[in-house]
């Protein structure tokens, strides 16, 4: 019996890697490798696939995050209001520009920032919100869109984990200020290394995290911005081009896979994820909720029939050591205890599935 494993990116990467290897190879016969026509290509293609006016390619979503935050002169003395239940990049993001993340709890029904604990958060220190659409269903930042509007402060979505998810039929970008995309491997659009955009339809953060992420520099050797080298490179934009084509198909597999599970998962002890409505729901996990204490059983249980299984994320990065405090979050508390990812990359076989479910609805544990 073969392990399924979480993710295999080598599958994808023998429908694509034909082309690459031809494109890479042009890219080594111009040797131009930093800020050049890939990039700008990149750029373009990527602001037409999410509707956008604007993308700056950059070294990984975590400095897209910074450099938006830099770029709207958040720092030192503000507060960022930012979901417990996140990735530690979203936090570190606001700590490493100055600024103090603000935890709040999310939601049960899709793990995304609870919009009204958000807002009894906000004070006069406030200076954004960082919706993180979790997962790959977008938080509802329509209505956060018009919260910040109401207390004059910015808006931006973490959205490492929605490539090609949608709100009332919006793209990420359309509501906030900026948006951050991770291209790291595993992402719905992975590079083969560290790599990441900003998306924006605000032409002064377009103009300033070109210069920021290009160590201060519009021109060379002028350096009016004190900036940091974050500039997605020649050969990961190659890469990105030729796997952005298969963005929509995948997203739409994963869709497929997510609705077989829903059906066909029938076990007490497991809870499927919900795509809630008016959203286009893009699958980056599919995570699951095990009850009664059961999820190491469930575990053990998955990895004696081979099957990997992943927790994102066991610990709140709100409780770990740089930020640990007394707080409590309901929401955040109960489910980072029972939260488990199972496979549901877009190249998992029908047998596969079909197996996975049977080994899901096998499990059983005596509480």
């Amino acid at each position: 019996m073969n392990k399924i494993k979480f993710n295999d990116l080598y599958r994808e990467f023998t429908v694509v890697k034909k082309k690459i290897f031809k494109d890479l190879n042009k890219v080594f016969n111009h040797s131009e490798y930093i800020l050049g026509s890939n990039l700008l290509n990149l750029e373009k293609k990527i602001s037409s696939f999410f509707d956008i006016n604007y993308c700056v390619g950059v070294n990984s979503g975590t400095d897209a995050l910074i450099l938006i935050l830099k770029s709207l002169n958040i720092g030192y003395g503000d507060e960022v209001i930012v979901p417990a239940h996140t990735y530690a990049s979203t936090a570190f993001a606001c700590s490493i520009v100055g600024a103090r993340p603000v935890f709040v709890d999310i939601n049960f029904d899709d793990f995304n920032i609870n919009i009204i604990d958000a807002k009894k958060k906000i004070t006069k220190k406030t200076k954004a919100v960082i919706a993180v659409h979790i997962y790959g269903q977008m938080s509802d930042v329509k209505i956060l869109k018009n919260i910040c509007k109401e207390y004059r402060i910015f808006l931006i979505e973490d959205a490492a984990q929605a490539h090609g998810a949608k709100l009332h039929n919006k793209n990420i970008g359309y509501y906030s200020d900026a948006a951050a995309l991770s291209f790291y491997p595993g992402k719905n659009l992975g590079a083969y290394g560290d790599a990441g955009a900003i998306i924006t339809n605000n032409k002064f953060i377009f103009n300033k995290v070109q210069i920021l992420r290009n160590i201060g520099s519009k021109k060379k050797y002028v350096h009016n911005e004190i900036g940091i080298n974050s500039r997605l490179d020649e050969i990961q934009a190659v890469i990105l081009i030729n796997k952005l084509k298969l963005l929509k198909k995948n997203n739409f597999k994963r869709n497929l896979i997510s609705k077989f599970y829903n059906m066909q998962i029938n076990n007490k002890y497991v809870l499927t994820p919900r795509n809630l409505d008016n959203r286009y729901h893009v699958y980056h996990l599919y995570v699951l909720r095990l009850l009664k204490n059961s999820r190491s059983s469930f575990i053990k249980h998955m990895s004696r029939n081979k099957i990997e299984t992943i927790i994102h994320y066991p610990i709140l990065i709100a409780n770990q050591k740089p930020y640990k405090s007394n707080q409590k979050f309901p929401v955040a508390d109960t489910i980072v205890g029972q939260i488990v990812s199972i496979p549901c990359y877009s190249y998992l076989k029908k047998n596969e599935l079909i197996r996975i479910v049977k080994v899901i609805n096998n499990f059983k544990y005596n509480d």
